[in-house]
């Protein structure tokens, strides 16, 4: 028989060795699920379907655990999910999501809205917006410490604005302008060039929310402004600017566009939804300045 010190040893050495094997195992496991796609089942009913663009806005119930209810537009990956599918159809589907992008799959149509489809709530003016070399419109809004914001602010400056709104969850949406306008913020270190974002969801957005929604992004308020205001207001500059919006019961859907604008006040280049690099918006403003 073994000495009881040595056998003790030997036990401790087992239980080590053990003890490794189930670590391993469970990096092995997390290895094997890293960047998965998180799945949730969601339902809502059909405000809007966009084939050409691959796209369907819904006004979705909560969805547990990831965001509240919401009208929201959804990418599909196959654009061909979307044939049948039409406004004020209630559906299920599956939305997928990970830490750079979204989209849904496993459409099913459960029924039809009562009273049939509602789109009074969809502010839209398709094909209409600011183009180069046109004039941004007088807006009057507040930034994160409640103090006013206008186009002269931005006097001899040169500036790209965008919409967002805090409660948005998707991260092709709000969160990914959001990461790029923060890429950006440091490749216009040392220039007179300023971003502002602007929320459209005023009525959730205060400049205190404002201020810690930007702390969160490590914004610097010095060059990159958050802004609220009057939904009329609001609504003026978005749609001047070709962003198309739903507002129902606080639920707000967009489409995404960066606008920069010259030193002189003239729109220099419109950046369309989300595909723009940093790189390339902050070599646009560097040159409007």
């Amino acid at each position: 028989m073994l000495p009881l010190a040595v056998e003790a040893s030997f036990e401790r050495l087992h239980f080590t060795l053990k003890m490794k094997v189930f670590l391993l195992s469970l990096v092995a496991a997390s290895v094997c699920v890293f960047g998965a796609p998180v799945q949730y089942e969601v339902t809502g009913i059909v405000r809007r379907v966009d084939r050409s663009a691959s796209e369907v806005v819904v006004r979705h119930e909560a969805v547990p655990g990831y965001m509240e209810p919401m009208v929201m537009p959804f990418k599909v990956k196959d654009k061909h999910s979307l044939e049948g599918i039409s406004a004020g159809d209630k559906i299920k589907f599956q939305l997928h999501v990970t830490d750079e992008e979204d989209w849904i799959e496993r459409i099913a149509v459960l029924g039809r809205e009562a009273g049939g489809a509602k789109d009074d709530h969809l502010r839209h003016q398709d094909g209409v917006g600011l183009k180069t070399g046109g004039r941004v419109p007088d807006f009057r809004l507040l930034d994160a410490k409640g103090e006013r914001v206008t186009r002269e602010t931005y006097q001899g400056m040169a500036f790209a604005y965008t919409f967002v709104f805090t409660r948005c969850p998707l991260p092709s949406m709000c969160p990914l302008l959001n990461h790029k306008f923060r890429e950006v913020q440091g490749l216009i270190e040392g220039s007179k060039c300023r971003l502002l974002s602007v929320s459209i969801d005023p009525e959730n957005d205060s400049p205190e929310v404002l201020g810690s929604y930007g702390k969160s992004l490590g914004a610097d308020f010095g060059r990159w402004a958050f802004c609220t205001g009057d939904p009329k207001e609001i609504m003026r500059l978005a749609l001047a600017s070709g962003v198309n919006f739903w507002q129902e019961k606080g639920a707000i859907s967009h489409n995404l566009r960066t606008v920069v604008v010259g030193s002189d006040g003239l729109v220099r280049t419109v950046f369309e939804g989300n595909s723009w690099s940093p790189s390339a918006l902050a070599q646009a403003l560097l040159r409007a300045q």
